[in-house]
């Protein structure tokens, strides 16, 4: 196991129980604007963007013609346009997708991602510390989002589903970002890395996109279909693949959490084996303090759900939703 010191158990409990930040840094963010960025993107992502009011939001697929992923996103409308927000350095991908569909539909983009900055806010007393701080109205369902003020400074305040505690990431110019960082250790935020928020998010069984989910998985595999898809929108692309696996009403491969015994923590990209057969590879692996043990996750060829599995000469297990 990596060394679990003092330092990390007071962030991981910040982050989860208490109230804890990290600095996700310049992750993707592209606005679309004009009179057909609603239908637009609607006719190109897995869920309902035409019926978003203002304020509300969503989690989605770009999907290729073959019902691949080519990004997982939040969807977030403004009274402006819309925000995709994604992976960090996938802004360029996604400009040459999207003006790839462009047409003579009136779409404006603009890629915000190095201008803008996101610190990611969690913890079961999460909200009690952005009241602290001022801020009058907290998103209260996934996906909801608004402007606040911190500080004196504009902020864009959104709830994600990243992890399973009161979540929030808040969008801030870049040369504002130190500054809000200050007022949240002065609101009694504890500073968090990297580290630990994706030690809670394996926890969680969140998966990060391009990390455990790829070009080469359909949509249903990332196992986020009540989230992501809409079933009754109608048309778009990637559509009738989507539709044809809901149909057949199964997938040969899901994402899916791996408990591993003993402490010691594979390398990502490590194959899990049944019996003799590869049956998929470690996306993401940490050590998880609440089930004391070793949590990866992994796209799993469904067939091995309930094998005995292999990682690396690991015993494992897959863990159902309710584990």
């Amino acid at each position: 196991m990596n060394e679990w010191n003092e330092q990390l158990k007071n962030e991981y409990e910040s982050l989860t129980q208490k109230c804890g930040f990290v600095d996700l840094g310049h992750r993707t963010q592209i606005e679309l604007t004009g009179d057909d960025h609603l239908a637009f993107l609607h006719n190109l992502c897995t869920n309902e963007i035409k019926g978003l009011e203002v304020g509300r939001g969503c989690e989605a697929y770009l999907t290729s013609v073959r019902g691949k992923v080519v990004a997982h996103i939040l969807v977030f409308r403004t009274a402006e346009g819309l925000i995709v927000e994604t992976a960090a350095e996938w802004g360029q991908t996604l400009m040459e997708h999207f003006d790839r569909y462009i047409i003579m539909e009136d779409v404006q983009l603009q890629d915000h991602s190095s201008d803008w900055r996101e610190l990611l806010v969690s913890g079961v007393e999460a909200c009690e510390g952005l009241a602290r701080l001022g801020v009058a109205e907290i998103p209260q369902e996934i996906g909801d989002h608004l402007p606040a003020t911190i500080d004196e400074r504009q902020i864009w305040l959104r709830r994600v589903p990243f992890l399973d505690q009161p979540t929030f990431v808040i969008a801030i110019l870049q040369d504002q970002a130190d500054a809000i960082e200050q007022a949240l250790r002065n609101a009694d935020f504890f500073s968090c890395s990297q580290e630990t928020f994706h030690r809670a998010r394996v926890e969680t069984g969140f998966p990060w996109f391009p990390q455990d989910i790829g070009e080469d998985n359909l949509a249903q595999e990332v196992a986020r279909d009540q989230q992501a898809i809409s079933f009754t929108k109608g048309c778009y692309l990637g559509q009738e693949i989507v539709a044809r696996i809901d149909a057949l009403g199964r997938v040969n491969h899901t994402l899916t959490m791996i408990r591993m015994e003993g402490n010691r923590i594979p390398a990502v990209g490590t194959e899990i084996h049944a019996g003799s057969n590869v049956v998929g590879k470690i996306s993401s692996v940490t050590y998880s303090p609440r089930q004391d043990s070793i949590l990866g996750l992994a796209i799993l060829r469904c067939s091995a759900l309930k094998s005995s599995l292999q990682v690396d000469g690991i015993p494992a297990v897959a863990l159902t939703a309710s584990e």
